[in-house]
């Protein structure tokens, strides 16, 4: 039996041993635990097949899993897949078609794959918000006051590309390892652009005032607590922080 083929079963049996209501991140890594046969490029291969499964799961139903994963995985990635190589070649063939000629390809249609429309809002691009669900998306980072020249010369010299946004905010490429030299939460933040951006409209009504006196907040549902963080640098440091969360182990770590 190949490499991949193992992939693909190991896929449908996590998935159809997994039931709704634990989510799927916190399922799986108890999975491999139990399983200490799986290597890390076995778990990282396997994981990315349940991923790009669960983000199509509603457009595809297809006669197997079997064939539902290799439909997944074709519409899910971009340049090159080994499994898709030798367990489905005529998919392979056509992998780096863009998403709307995959979908044509399948005969499928991209309004599926998301069939909630009517919790969207009206502003929201109804075809391009269904196809982001089959690109993994961008790693965003927030640099921490004072550390924007380490950190740019850091990612260069380990060749990570990467793409300056908004304020402090970079864009790069998931999967990628952070280099060694950078330390998380002193010298940079993982959090999402619009999570980055929750306090821009305070600043520029002045309803938040980066230049007053010491403020008072309370953040009632912290988390991991990168909003705390956030607003903890823009005041510099003028913030009387009180922070709660009902999970006392995300609290411990915030």
């Amino acid at each position: 039996m190949s490499h991949h083929y193992s992939h693909l079963q190991s896929s449908i049996a996590i998935i159809q041993s997994y039931k709704p209501g634990e989510p799927f991140v916190h399922f799986i890594k108890k999975h491999f635990a139990l399983h200490k046969k799986f290597g890390s490029k076995d778990r990282k291969k396997i994981s990315a097949l349940c991923y790009s499964y669960f983000r199509t799961m509603h457009l595809l139903k297809g006669p197997s899993l079997s064939q539902s994963i290799l439909h997944a995985c074709f519409l899910c990635e971009g340049v090159y897949s080994a499994l898709l190589e030798e367990q489905a070649p005529t998919l392979h063939q056509n992998i780096q078609l863009s998403p709307q000629e995959k979908l044509a390809y399948l005969s499928l249609n991209a309004q599926q794959l998301f069939p909630f429309e009517e919790q969207l809002s009206p502003s929201i691009e109804r075809e391009a918000f269904a196809l982001s669900f089959l690109q993994q998306p961008h790693l965003y980072i927030r640099i921490r006051p004072g550390k924007h020249a380490k950190v740019l010369a850091a990612l260069e010299q380990a060749g990570i590309i990467f793409k300056e946004g908004v304020a402090q905010n970079l864009v790069i490429e998931n999967g990628k390892s952070m280099p060694e030299a950078l330390k998380p939460n002193r010298d940079f933040v993982v959090q999402d652009a619009s999570s980055q951006q929750v306090f821009n409209t305070a600043i520029e009504n002045g309803w938040i005032s980066t230049n007053s006196k010491t403020f008072k907040v309370w953040d009632c549902c912290a988390a991991s607590g990168g909003k705390s963080i956030l607003l903890y640098d823009l005041l510099h440091k003028n913030i009387q922080l009180t922070v709660s969360d009902i999970r006392k182990n995300i609290l411990h770590n915030l």
